[in-house]
């Protein structure tokens, strides 16, 4: 089936309509049955965690039957973690593994009891990703260069300090990183949201 690119127009009879509108959805079901769902993520470790969400309902065929449904994936451990964290004196570094989770996407809440200056994340894999919410006016990122863990912010002066307020947000991606400490990549700035009440 070819499409008709002079319909619909505001000059064709209501009695043609279903016609090539039944046409179009016969081609649609025809191409598209029998689609699954995605399929939930699992844990390198081979470990599960919480049941994934449920396939995608196949579609309706021209049959008028439905296709099948997708299978339910499993969550694996290492996808998805919350941290609340405190800043120590003095620490100019956060490491995967030891103050922040080991996992793909990471929420972290973060306070610190007196003024600190985050420089890098070590340790980081590449694609991960860590969130972070400010909970206080204590911790400052620094921007860096693309080696060693720096942190690769979008802002000006470049090797700038990112000066957060409560319940600013902070969104990193690590570019280059191996896991395993040789290799530490960058964390580069996906997005910032600063709170304004």
């Amino acid at each position: 089936m070819t499409i008709d690119e002079t319909k619909p127009t505001d000059q064709i009879l209501v009695a043609e309509i279903p016609a090539y509108i039944r046409e179009g959805r016969k081609e649609i079901n025809d191409n598209s049955a029998g689609i699954t769902g995605p399929q939930g993520i699992q844990g390198e470790d081979g470990n599960t965690g919480p049941q994934g969400p449920q396939g995608i309902q196949g579609v309706t065929g021209s049959d008028g039957a439905i296709g099948p449904q997708g299978p339910a994936g499993a969550a694996g451990d290492d996808v998805y973690g919350v941290t609340t964290y405190e800043i120590t004196a003095a620490m100019v570094t956060l490491v995967v593994g030891v103050q922040l989770q080991d996992v793909l996407y990471e929420v972290i809440h973060l306070t610190a009891g007196a003024a600190e200056i985050i420089a890098d994340i070590t340790n980081g894999t590449d694609g991960q990703i860590k969130v972070f919410l400010f909970e206080d006016t204590n911790v400052s990122f620094r921007d860096g260069t693309k080696v060693l863990g720096r942190l690769y912010l979008n802002q000006l002066p470049a090797l700038g300090l990112f000066e957060p307020i409560v319940d600013d947000i902070l969104a990193l991606v690590n570019v280059g990183g191996d896991g395993g400490g040789i290799n530490h990549g960058y964390w580069k700035e996906l997005y910032r949201t600063l709170a304004v009440k």
